[in-house]
């Protein structure tokens, strides 16, 4: 027991010491391992230090490069904008000083326009008066519508103050000659209710103007129809209106009842800036005209052709039939020929055998009736 003991305890202390011995290791290797750690993050901190250090200085240097640019670039745009401004400036001067010559040009023109306008409107007033005589308004109309059309046309197309009807004392204005047809053109020039249209002082005035004005282009564009339209005498279906004044024009064109009353009756209004552009037109038409009607004459001509096309292929069918039953005859007959020369009794010499043979009759096939 005591050497038991004696072992345990010898055991005890050696596991004490073993215990005591390992502490202290581990104590001085955490010791020497965090004296490394410590070591190691002094210099990744001395590492990281230098390496902002150098970065902000590189980026400071940066820096003051770009100021340095900066500021030659602000004192050269500085230069320059001077530069331009002061060319723009010397620019400007120049250009007011030409605006002040202008303007002084321009008030001398107003002043000679002013006298000028000054003297139109006595020409005007005096015109205004001339024209107050019918016949005078009549004659400019028509001197403005010849003045076109002998400039616009060849005179052999043109036919002033043309008698439509034989003997008669109407004479229209112009007609032109459009292939076999001709075509009235006449010119009117109703003053008294053009002038209403710019005399008015109210709205209602206005209306009571245009209302006038309705009236009497439809009177006038009546009594061009009936003395002017005559296909019979070789007149084409329609008629022109000529208003030698535009604004006049203007108010026939935009009064939409004005307008169908004139597209129903025929008679189509122009102007001296329209009048070509309705010949033009008018022609164009009369082209398509006879042209659909060529082609009418033509397809009549090609059904008809057609139709005796048609005939002599029924003919020319019922020929072919006919040599058809004709030919089927010929065999009948030659195929029944063969038939009595085999059925025929033997000769020899001239004498013929005592037995005699009977034949039977044959019978030949009939003619087919002629189908014609």
């Amino acid at each position: 027991m005591d050497f038991s003991q004696m072992l345990i305890g010898v055991a005890a202390v050696f596991f004490i010491s073993n215990l005591f011995f390992s502490i202290f290791w581990m104590k001085n290797l955490f010791r020497t391992h965090q004296d490394k750690m410590s070591q190691e993050w002094e210099e990744q901190k001395n590492f990281q230090t230098q390496f902002l250090t150098q970065n902000y200085q590189l980026l400071e240097n940066k820096i003051s490069a770009f100021e340095s640019r900066v500021q030659q670039n602000q004192l050269g745009l500085q230069s320059t904008l001077d530069q331009r401004w002061g060319e723009k400036m010397k620019e400007e001067f120049l250009f007011f000083e030409k605006m002040q010559k202008t303007l002084a040009q321009s008030e001398q023109h107003i002043s000679a326009l002013h006298q000028t306008h000054t003297q139109l409107g006595d020409s005007f007033s005096e015109l205004n008066r001339v024209f107050r005589l019918p016949h005078l308004r009549g004659g400019m109309g028509e001197a403005i519508l010849e003045n076109i059309l002998a400039d616009a046309l060849p005179m052999d197309q043109v036919f002033f103050q043309h008698a439509i009807a034989p003997g008669s004392t109407e004479r229209v204005d112009a007609a032109l000659l459009f292939g076999k047809h001709l075509l009235p053109i006449d010119s009117k020039f109703p003053r008294e209710q053009v002038m209403g249209l710019f005399d008015y002082s109210t709205p209602q005035e206005l209306e009571v103007a245009r209302k006038t004005l309705q009236e009497v282009v439809k009177t006038q564009a009546r009594s061009i129809a009936k003395k002017y339209i005559h296909p019979e005498l070789g007149t084409t279906d329609m008629a022109l209106i000529f208003f030698p004044n535009e604004t006049l024009y203007f108010e026939v064109i935009r009064n939409l009842d004005l307008m169908e009353t004139l597209n129903q009756i025929k008679v189509y209004p122009s102007s001296p800036n329209t009048l070509m552009v309705t010949l033009r037109s008018v022609q164009m038409a009369q082209e398509y005209y006879l042209l659909s009607k060529n082609s009418e004459n033509t397809l009549k001509v090609i059904q008809k052709t057609r139709k005796h096309f048609e005939t002599f292929q029924k003919r020319w069918d019922e020929l072919g039939q006919s040599i058809r039953k004709t030919a089927l005859l010929f065999d009948q007959g030659q195929s029944s020929l063969h038939q009595y020369e085999s059925a025929l009794p033997f000769q020899t010499q001239g004498t013929a055998p005592s037995d005699s043979v009977i034949i039977d009759p044959v019978e030949m096939p009939t003619r087919a009736p002629d189908s014609h």
